[in-house]
Formats: structure tokens, C-alpha cells, sequence
């Protein structure tokens, strides 16, 4: 039972991780647009 909610975490870390580094590719391309726009 540790052990499956010690994976869990770690999942869960993984995850978030991955979705701020997404948000943070997506915000990237929104500001690259953004500047483009204003040239």
C-alpha cells in the first residue's frame, strides 16, 4: 500500500510536470505569434 501510493505520487508529479512544460511550449508559441503579429 506505501509503495502503490508512493508510485501514485510520483505519477502525479510526473504528470503535473509535464503539463506545466506543455503550458509552458503552448505559452511560447502564443507569445512567438503575439510578437509576429505586432512586426
Amino acid at each position: 500500500m506505501k509503495y502503490n501510493k508512493k508510485v501514485m505520487l510520483r505519477n502525479l508529479k510526473v504528470g503535473l510536470v509535464g503539463k506545466r512544460l506543455h503550458m509552458g511550449k503552448e505559452n511560447w508559441h502564443y507569445q512567438k505569434a503575439i510578437f509576429r503579429a505586432k512586426q
